[in-house]
């Protein structure tokens, strides 16, 4: 299991004070309350800023960065992600998981093991899981009950419900 998760992203700046404007990837914000310090992680560059303060406004969250005083500096940072510790992600409900931890996992239906989850795809309301195939071939599944089972993170197996999705 990955360490560090992607909890939001920059959208832009916001005021005259060097905000960025954020959404969180999982919807809830609660945690972002709590962040001492942030990586702002952008391809292989990452960074690590001290977060001054966090507020919720209209759907967004607005987060002022040690360093990051004008709106200048902080449109730099559109389109960076925001990473933290996994202990300071959103806590999860027992039926609940963190995508980043479904890549890597095998794909296995009626006990045959069919392909491997290598990315997740925003897709809407559900999150599409891209799987390779033992041929090389993907498939989109998406992580919904009636295509998707059981999730066993420690076997890193997840069980289909149908393999119609596989084609």
């Amino acid at each position: 299991m990955r360490q560090e998760l992607v909890i939001g992203r920059v959208r832009t700046a916001h005021g005259v004070r060097g905000e960025l404007k954020v959404e969180s990837l999982s919807g809830e914000v609660e945690h972002f309350l709590d962040l001492e310090s942030v990586t702002l992680v952008r391809g292989d560059d990452r960074r690590t800023l001290t977060v001054e303060s966090v507020r919720a406004a209209h759907r967004v969250l607005l987060i002022k960065l040690e360093g990051v005083d004008s709106p200048e500096v902080a449109k730099k940072w559109r389109g960076w992600e925001i990473a933290v510790p996994r202990e300071s992600a959103s806590p999860l409900a027992s039926d609940e998981y963190y995508l980043a931890d479904l890549v890597g996992m095998r794909v296995v239906f009626d006990g045959v093991e069919r392909g491997t989850v290598n990315a997740i795809l925003e897709g809407g309301k559900t999150a599409l899981l891209e799987v390779t195939l033992p041929d090389g071939e993907r498939r989109i599944v998406p992580f919904q009950s009636e295509f998707v089972g059981s999730v066993d993170l420690e076997g890193e197996t997840l069980t289909l419900e149908t393999d119609e999705v596989l084609g």
